[in-house]
């Protein structure tokens, strides 16, 4: 609307714009000049999730290198001035875990702040809950299964084999067996699947003996399993080497012996009312492995870094954060306040994609926004 001839106009500046909100000084932030406005900051005050309005989700959308992750961190180092919005970074690419590429260090203003910072990357220091399913789809990555490992070549007798295992982590606690025992538990009943002749046909019983005549592929295969079942044998230090990187994802502890942190306990801490509340940056992307590294360090890395896992897990991350949110709202009579970022979520939501594993998060973030807003969490 254009103001009537004679009417006085007066040019907005930075003066101006703060002698009007100096009442309200210490609740706003500035994240640049207004456009064609040089010199002249934007002051922005949005609010928490505390509030009668509760949680709302909000997007930064733009072509790749314009700066939508640098753009986003000043807008979350503007909402830390909320201490009891609790803020929860999920890091597909690991830029978050490092600062990469931001034009200031958010863990240390979150820090000066007074909030915790935890930072906690999904290879070294996460413990997956127990899903054989994950599992098994992972140590299809090595050569578990394959050559150098069982060698077990077709496709049918591979997913024979899959079912099998499927069928023996029933077990309600497999993933805090030993690696021994965890593989013994896998071997003794694909054994029993070879001997069912579930995996190959070609296994045949003497008749005049009842014992399996020494030939064919199902036959190889049983005497592999049984020289790996061989506690004093050479075999099976090899195949644990193998099955280790993949098991110690949902154990206890790493490798090389550090404690995982369950990945429901870092929601929990997440999602926690308790204040100040904490900056928590969830890394998902593996480090590569060094050149020296074997081959089954290197196969599970470039899983746990190619799109299909990472909605695989995301989709199990997600889930189970949608629950918890529920289970804590209902401790309490107030909004849980949270702030889920989700860096590279176009990869995740895309209008069509061929992998299933891609689908199938798309098809459900919608699902996660909409419930988890009803208890004061809001994505961006």
């Amino acid at each position: 609307m254009s103001p009537a001839t004679g009417e006085d106009v007066i040019r907005v500046d930075d003066k101006l714009l703060s002698d009007i909100i100096a009442n309200q000084l210490g609740e706003v932030f500035y994240m640049g000049d207004i456009y064609r406005m040089a010199g002249t900051r934007l002051p922005l005050n949005p609010s928490d999730f505390s509030g009668a309005r509760g949680a709302f989700h909000a997007g930064v959308f733009g072509p790749s290198g314009v700066g939508k992750s640098v753009f986003t961190t000043y807008y979350i180092a503007g909402q830390m001035r909320h201490e009891n919005l609790g803020i929860l970074v999920i890091d597909p690419q690991g830029q978050w875990a490092t600062n990469n590429g931001f034009a200031f260090d958010l863990h240390d203003l979150a820090r000066v702040l007074g909030r915790e910072v935890v930072i906690k990357s999904l290879a070294r220091e996460v413990r997956l809950p127990q899903d054989k399913y994950l599992f098994l789809e992972l140590l299809l990555k090595t050569r578990f299964f394959g050559p150098g490992g069982l060698n077990i070549r077709t496709g049918p007798a591979i997913e024979a084999a899959r079912s099998a295992v499927e069928d023996a982590l029933s077990e309600p606690k497999w993933s805090e067996l030993s690696p021994g025992d965890l593989l013994d538990l896998i071997l003794t009943a694909l054994a029993k699947a070879t001997e069912a002749g579930d995996i190959y046909k070609d296994l045949k019983k003497n008749d005049k003996t009842s014992e399996f005549k020494p030939e064919g592929a199902g036959w190889k295969l049983l005497c592999l399993i049984r020289e790996v079942l061989d506690i004093s044998g050479d075999r099976r230090s090899g195949f644990i080497r193998t099955m280790l990187p993949v098991a110690s994802l949902f154990g206890p502890q790493t490798p090389d012996g550090r404690i995982r942190m369950k990945m429901e306990r870092l929601l929990h801490l997440a999602l926690d009312r308790t204040q100040p509340r904490p900056y928590i940056v969830l890394n998902m992307a593996a480090e590569e492995p060094g050149e020296d590294a074997d081959e089954d360090a290197q196969a599970l890395a470039k899983a746990l870094n190619s799109d299909s896992v990472r909605a695989r897990i995301l989709r199990t991350l997600f889930d189970r954060l949608e629950r918890i949110s529920g289970e804590e709202y209902r401790k309490g009579e107030k909004l849980l306040n949270s702030l889920v970022v989700f860096d590279e979520a176009w990869r995740y939501a895309p209008k069509s994609s061929s992998d299933d594993e891609i689908k199938a998060l798309s098809n459900k973030l919608a699902e996660y926004a909409r419930e988890t807003r009803k208890y004061g969490v809001g994505w961006m």
